[in-house]
């Protein structure tokens, strides 16, 4: 996190100096606005990439140090937010045959496949916290796509707004 917030500060005070010497020796004044709002943007766009890559990070540490059990989906709470979110409810019994019934913290959209009340699933939990679970595969496939969306907006946003302030 301090690693990820000091390249943050050092990237936004490279692009304000680049910004400010375009613009103090007479570069127009659209094109250093237009690179702001591109810096915004591609900063945007690293906060959402990192995310998507602490997610990818949480279900990596569950799969390795989890333990596998099939699941039930019992029912879902939907969320309408943005898109309408599904929340699978699952019902799995773990080593010591207690069973658990828990909601996913993340929501499948439609990006990810909604899974079928009754659908048997195999999952991946941590044995000391059986609420920390993933679905397998699904997550996986979620938060990739989440970590390309935002590098497909923000490495070009970018790339335009250092070619714009060099130019």
């Amino acid at each position: 996190m301090k690693k990820f917030l000091i390249v943050l500060v050092f990237y936004i005070s490279m692009i304000i100096l680049l910004q400010w010497r375009y613009f103090y020796y007479g570069g127009n004044p659209i094109y250093f606005w237009l690179s702001a709002f591109l810096v915004i943007l591609s900063i945007v766009s690293l906060l959402g990439i990192r995310s998507g890559l602490n997610h990818f990070l949480f279900i990596r540490y569950i799969c390795k140090n989890g333990v596998s059990a099939k699941a039930v989906i019992k029912d879902f709470n939907v969320e309408y937010y943005r898109t309408k979110t599904y929340y699978p409810i699952i019902q799995f019994c773990d080593t010591s045959k207690i069973s658990h019934k828990y909601q996913s913290k993340v929501g499948m959209s439609i990006l990810t496949p909604k899974y079928k009340k009754g659908l048997k699933v195999k999952i991946v939990y941590i044995e000391d916290q059986p609420s920390q679970f993933v679905i397998i595969p699904a997550y996986y496939y979620q938060s990739l796509i989440e970590i390309f969306m935002f590098a497909f907006i923000g490495i070009p946003s970018l790339i335009a707004s250092i070619i714009l302030v060099i130019r």
